[in-house]
């Protein structure tokens, strides 16, 4: 056994390889002299390595392997001599030795060789022998008994071997063509593949008509299925099958319900489609419908892009998707195709490349809707541009003629500024017949800048309802022809309803904003001071009036419709919150100006080194991130500004608003790193904010005025100063007599002084606000 276990130590690689050698015999078929020469070769290196290795083991260690495991080593004391005289004693030694070493028995040794074979080498090479031994070619493997089967001499012929391979999409087993021998006829999906083997010396062996390819005399043949067709195999035993396509069928689908568009444009489409082994992949095919296209303005030209839009939809996750039932969400309102009228139409495919489509429908499709006319024009301007190049200088045209007249076309300064931009640019890409680089660019932002003029906000409308109500009054005050008063009625009732839609619009934002409880709470408790029917209601009522000849009452209810204005704003102020103390506010408008002209600064350096082609100090990305932060910082402030009345305050509302709006596209301009353009953006923002500042302070100073008319009134006799703070008995900003001779007083005047000395000489605050300050040093 010693020899054993030292050969198995010795020879254990050899022996994988060989048992990894007769696995693959029995498995692979294809055996070229170069492989097998190979296996051999090494073979012979492994026989050699193990010879080296092995060790001849000696007596002593067999006799030391048999006699270790017996109690007391019998074996090794046997065989020592006796040194005392007693023989008797000795004797009896001997003996009991005998008995316990007649007791030895050969042990197998350590056969256990993990450490030399830590990847476990050895039970690979095993485990490839027995999955050869039983599911290869050798004679007690399970499937051996088909080659068995197919030899028709007794197994000196030839014999083959062949599978019928169906596409992966249909999920159907594989057909063993030895168990199909008896069915003349077969079914199998196109594009099945057969494979044939021979294991004998046949040549032209297989016959077939399923597919163009010629059949080759290889052992290996592979046949793809094309057409009906028949195959034929000569080789032992002979076999003809007739094979039948069985046909995949296209997928189904249809509409379910036709376009339902909502408020922001957003279209839903549903739709169910069935499949017999699963839908792939979906899209929405959206034609052009020219014989109802109304051939007008900037459509007269033809479309010089493609006429069918194609959309990509997205299935529903499911492991199987034989049977979908599912809702389409697009957004279309960028689309050229936009209000036109079109052919709709879904098509879907399925895993075998089958294409299914759906009924056609007609309809205009569905997209946002614009309803202030000057955003309604951009738009026609943006889809004109997209449409044809045949309407580029009409295009420029257009917006040229909306420029004309500013004052009576923008409600702010900031968008006619933009449109200007855009109508420049797109002059210069004219020059330089550059517009199929520029024409997307200009698109994109006639499209924000429509939107930002559709949306606006609630209280531009309501401002505008004001200066439309205040115009009709005094059109009627002056005796204005029927023709001014009707035309002012008509702008009266657009701002009316265009109010009542940024209510809406802005209604819905908020809701979609909510958690589902904050929705459930304004369910509850709603209660508006003023709807859509009151307001519809007093519109017609001076409608009435006035058709009537009824001026006098007319101009009445125009009063009354001006004090629901008046309510309305009141409403949103105290909704806004008291706001916080004016001092602050003017300081931080200021910090805030400051702070735009240093950033502004920085942008004309960048654009310097730009200009000369050096690298700059900062990053576009750093100076947007500044521009946001500033522009954020301006939110703040607005939202903690005092509530104040008057047109100034409203004035100087406004003014903020532009000067937040100019840092958004300036900060655009900085991330796209257009510092001309960025430029332009923060002088803008500047001088609103100016302006805001200056009409901040006159709205102080009026509020200031009544409020003094109301402190004088009281018990007291307190009076305050222009910004609303209690100046006591005696004027000096609530300070007594008693206290204006103390340490601490006079410590707290040095100081007060001091800053307003310091404020006064800051050259950026407004003329009003340093003079103000200029009357309080001299009132210390």
């Amino acid at each position: 056994m010693l020899w054993l276990e030292r050969a198995w130590r010795a020879f254990w690689p050899l022996a994988s390889w060989c048992l990894l050698c007769l696995g693959l015999s029995f498995i692979v078929f294809d055996r070229p002299p170069v492989s097998i020469a190979l296996g051999i070769g090494v073979a012979i290196a492994l026989l050699i390595l193990g010879l080296y290795r092995l060790n001849r083991p000696t007596l002593p260690e067999a006799i030391e392997r048999v006699d270790r495991p017996l109690k007391g080593r019998p074996l090794y004391s046997l065989m020592d001599q006796s040194v005392l005289g007693d023989a008797d004693l000795w004797q009896m030694q001997q003996s009991r030795l005998q008995v316990i070493a007649s007791g030895a028995r050969v042990h197998w040794g350590h056969f256990q060789i993990a450490k030399l074979d830590p990847f476990g080498l050895r039970l690979i090479a095993m485990l490839v022998c027995l999955v050869g031994l039983l599911f290869g070619t050798s004679p007690v493997s399970l499937g051996g008994r088909v080659p068995a089967q197919l030899a028709a001499d007794g197994g000196m012929g030839a014999t083959w071997e062949g599978w019928i391979i169906p596409p992966d999409f249909t999920g159907k087993p594989t057909i063993y063509l030895a168990d199909v021998l008896d069915q003349p006829n077969l079914q199998v999906f196109q594009s099945s593949v057969i494979e044939l083997r021979s294991y004998g010396p046949e040549t032209d062996w297989v016959d077939q008509t399923l597919s163009e390819t010629n059949p080759s005399s290889s052992a290996i043949q592979r046949i793809t299925v094309d057409q009906d067709g028949r195959l034929s195999i000569t080789a032992a035993p002979e076999k003809t099958w007739n094979i039948l396509l069985e046909q995949d069928q296209p997928p189904s689908v249809e509409l379910t319900s036709e376009f339902s568009g909502e408020f922001f444009g957003t279209s839903t489409l549903s739709y169910a489609a069935q499949d017999d082994f699963g839908i792939t992949k979906g899209r929405l095919l959206i034609t052009l419908d020219d014989p109802l296209l109304d051939r007008r303005f900037g459509l007269v030209p033809e479309y010089q892009g493609e006429k069918t839009l194609i959309e990509a939809i997205s299935l529903p996750v499911s492991a199987r998707k034989t049977d979908i039932k599912d809702v389409i969400t697009q957004d279309f309102s960028q689309s050229v195709f936009a209000h036109l009228p079109v052919r709709v139409v879904l098509e879907v495919q399925d895993s075998a490349g089958g294409i299914g489509t759906s009924d056609p429908f007609f309809t205009r499709l569905p997209a946002r809707k614009f309803f202030d006319p000057l955003a309604k024009s951009l738009i026609e301007i943006r889809r004109d541009l997209l449409w044809s190049s045949a309407n580029d200088t009409r295009a420029l045209r257009v917006m040229r003629a909306i420029l004309y007249q500013p004052q009576s076309e923008f409600r702010r300064e900031t968008h006619y500024l933009l449109l200007r931009n855009i109508a420049d640019r797109w002059d210069t890409a004219l020059l330089m017949t550059s517009t199929d680089q520029s024409r997307d660019t200009i698109a994109a932002d006639l499209w924000d800048l429509a939107i930002a003029i559709e949306e606006g906000d609630v209280d531009d409308a309501l401002e505008r309802m004001r200066e439309a109500q205040e115009r009709l009054s005094e059109a009627i005050k002056n005796g204005a022809t029927p023709e001014e008063i009707e035309k002012l009625m008509q702008d009266l009732k657009a701002a009316n309803d265009n109010y009542l839609r940024q209510q809406r619009q802005q209604a819905e934002r908020d809701f979609a904003e909510m958690t589902p409880e904050e929705r459930s709470m304004m369910r509850e408790n709603e209660t508006l001071t003023m709807n859509a029917d009151d307001l519809q209601a007093m519109m017609d009522r001076i409608q009435e009036l006035m058709e009537n000849g009824q001026m006098a009452e007319a101009l009445q209810a125009l009063q009354e419709y001006q004090e629901m204005i008046e309510n309305m704003q009141t409403a949103q102020s105290e909704s806004g919150g008291e706001g916080g103390n004016p001092a602050e506010t003017m300081d931080d408008l200021a910090n805030t100006l400051r702070e735009q002209q240093e950033l502004s600064d920085q942008s004309f350096d960048q654009l310097q080194d730009q200009f000369n082609g050096q690298e700059g100090n900062g990053s576009p990305e750093g100076l947007a991130d500044r521009q946001s932060d500033l522009q954020d910082q301006l939110e703040a402030q607005r939202g903690r500004a005092p509530q104040l009345d008057g047109k100034a305050a409203r004035d100087a509302q406004k003014a903020l608003r532009d000067a937040q709006e100019a840092m958004r596209q300036a900060e655009e301009a900085l991330r796209d790193g257009e510092f001309g353009d960025a430029l332009d953006q923060q002088s803008q923002a500047m001088d609103t904010l100016r302006e805001g500042i200056k009409n901040f302070d006159q709205a102080m100073a009026e509020n200031s005025e009544d409020a003094g008319g109301e402190n004088q009134e009281n018990a007291g006799g307190e009076r305050s100063d222009p910004l609303g703070r209690s100046q006591g008995e005696n004027g000096q900003n609530g300070v007594s007599d008693t206290q204006v001779g103390s340490a601490e007083s006079d410590k707290k005047k040095s100081e007060i002084i001091n800053e307003i000395r310091r404020r006064s000489g800051e050259l950026e605050r407004s003329e009003k606000e340093r003079d103000y300050l200029k009357r309080l040093l001299d009132r210390f």
